[in-house]
């Protein structure tokens, strides 16, 4: 092989499997986000219910952040996620810190939270 490709194709060998595992990445995401395996159409009627702490809360914008416990029928993991309020009304009694249980149905890569209770 000439020695003077071999600079060039080694970092656009790099780029372009670099590429491919953004790709699988993104396609990992994507079945987070439509429930492992669950049709989108149930995700999206189906309500969900954890517990977890608040983590951040936007009521302005109706929306909140999360630190969840996992949610066993969509094979999640616990993390930390934004949920999007069906009614913004939900997050008035809302804190920072404070410990809730929630129930939320997920459409596409939207968490809307539709109910919402302190635990402490």
């Amino acid at each position: 092989m000439n020695q003077r490709l071999i600079p060039t194709l080694v970092p656009a060998l790099f780029l372009f499997l670099n590429g491919l595992n953004g790709t699988a990445m993104a396609a990992d995401h994507n079945a987070h986000s439509s429930g492992h395996g669950a049709s989108q159409a149930e995700t999206a009627t189906r309500a969900y219910t954890t517990t977890g702490i608040v983590e951040n809360l936007d009521k302005t914008g109706g929306s909140i952040v999360i630190r969840h416990e996992p949610v066993p029928a969509l094979s999640w993991p616990a993390m930390t996620m934004r949920f999007v309020a069906e009614n913004p009304a939900l997050l008035e009694e809302t804190r920072p810190g404070g410990k809730i249980r929630f129930d939320f149905r997920a459409q596409g890569s939207t968490c809307i939270l539709v109910d919402l209770e302190a635990l402490d």
